[in-house]
This record gives C-alpha cells, sequence and structure tokens, in this order.
C-alpha cells in the first residue's frame, strides 16, 4: 500500500486532502468528491472507485502502471475545470 501511496500521492494536487480508511484503504477527498484505492491482497487487484459527476464507479486493475494512468485520467477533469 506505501507503494501506490508514494506513486498516486504527487498526482494530487492540495485541493485534495489524504485521509486513510483502512489497512488496505486510502482516499483523497475535495469538498464534493472522493477518489479511494484499495488493494486487494486476495487477488493483487488495486480496486480504484472514482467520481463521475453523481455516481461512484468502481474499477479494478491488476497492472500498477494501469491504476495509475486511469487516476491520471479522471484526476485530469478537475484540473480542467
Amino acid at each position: 500500500m506505501e507503494t501506490i501511496f508514494n506513486v498516486i500521492n504527487p498526482f494530487f494536487s492540495q485541493k485534495w486532502k489524504f485521509c486513510k480508511q483502512a489497512e488496505n484503504t486510502i482516499c483523497y477527498r475535495n469538498k464534493t468528491d472522493e477518489f479511494v484505492v484499495t488493494m486487494l491482497p486476495k487477488t493483487g487487484g488495486i480496486e480504484i472507485t472514482i467520481p463521475l459527476k453523481e455516481v461512484v464507479y468502481k474499477n479494478t486493475f491488476y497492472n500498477l502502471n494501469t491504476a495509475i494512468e486511469y487516476m491520471k485520467m479522471h484526476l485530469n477533469y478537475y484540473d480542467l475545470n
């Protein structure tokens, strides 16, 4: 989990507040939205929950690079607005 945190933390600007929810879960919150990253120890997957307008959307990745690109893509939405 520490590896994932060290890799993704620089992508979140100061408007996002880091919070650790559980042993295998971290999240970043702003005023209205929340990104949640959960390590799935049994499968080795990385579950990412993102806000899409008024819907919360989950996706599971088994490759760290793919998971990071997915998060960066969605974080770009916030940088544009």
